[in-house]
């Protein structure tokens, strides 16, 4: 006896597969770029703190 009875459909409908799960994804250049450019923020930073650090100590 059959009990169930296959029914055709479209995968990409919205309303069968739901809001797209991948809708607030950046692209993987755009994330490349992004964390190099913190790295060298960070860096620039980093010296600046340094520098700032050097100069106390010799006003001390």
């Amino acid at each position: 006896a059959i009990v169930a009875k296959s029914q055709a459909f479209d995968c990409h409908d919205p309303d069968v597969s739901g809001p797209d799960i991948f809708r607030k994804l950046i692209p993987m250049a755009t994330h490349l770029v992004v964390s190099e450019y913190s790295e060298e923020k960070a860096k620039l930073l980093r010296e600046i703190v340094e520098l700032t650090d050097n100069k106390s100590q010799e006003l001390e």
